[in-house]
């Protein structure tokens, strides 16, 4: 790999981890268990659905895999999307105002600490996922600062939490679409009571999570910023 790529050293730490269990025994190919990412997403689940099941086991322990438990895992990232789009919500002009950094004093660089000290204790994803959560749930945080330290902990997760916020996309898309038109037929209603303090904040609270809505003719349409 060094002589392909010219990058010397081409990693520097090597990790084995256990094998990922189904119910017939070890995956493996040789005896037919196998399953490919091609095949969870034609069962309609996100990469990053596994992704998230994944970091809830440790990489030295064996992870039996079943669908409840990958079900599990995509209704665990959804609620976990669906909390920082909440945060998201509270914040004046929308997810960019959150800072680069998060300031050195208070609850969102402990929890940093935290974090960083879970991985440290031989990458216990499990422990580190927790801290996150614990961050989110935490009302004592600004919703400002607990997004960006949350963001800050997905650069080492990968679980595209920022980009998923921006874009509207989450773990069940056929979910969000029903929202955003739910609230596009609220924000009609408020127009046609003349509420137009309501449809002007739903339709800037939509424009903060990334969505923009286009009035014309034949009603309303949305589309991702």
């Amino acid at each position: 790999s060094e002589a392909a790529t010219g990058k010397r050293p081409w990693v520097r730490y090597w990790l084995h981890n256990e094998f990922l269990v189904l119910d017939r025994g070890k995956m493996s190919k040789s005896t037919g268990g196998f399953l490919t990412l091609q095949s969870l997403v034609d069962e309609g689940y996100d990469p990053l659905d596994y992704r998230y099941f994944l970091l809830g086991g440790h990489y030295r322990s064996q992870l039996q895999f079943s669908w409840e438990s990958l079900q599990g895992a995509k209704n665990a990232r959804k609620s976990l999307l669906d909390k920082i789009r909440s945060l998201a919500d509270k914040i004046s002009g929308g997810v960019e105002m959150c800072s680069a950094s998060v300031s050195q004093a208070g609850q969102p660089v402990e929890a940093l600490r935290q974090f960083d000290k879970a991985l440290e204790d031989d990458l216990s994803t499990p422990r580190a996922l927790a801290e996150l959560w614990g961050l989110l749930r935490d009302g004592n945080v600004e919703p400002e600062a607990a997004l960006t330290a949350v963001f800050e902990m997905d650069k080492v997760l990968g679980l595209g939490l920022e980009d998923s916020l921006k874009t509207g996309k989450n773990a069940g898309d056929e979910d969000f679409v029903r929202e955003i038109e739910a609230l596009i037929a609220e924000r009609a209603a408020a127009k046609k009571a003349k509420d137009f303090a309501l449809a002007d904040n739903i339709r800037e609270n939509l424009k903060n999570r990334g969505i923009l809505l286009e009035d014309g003719p034949g009603g309303t349409s949305w589309k991702h910023a």
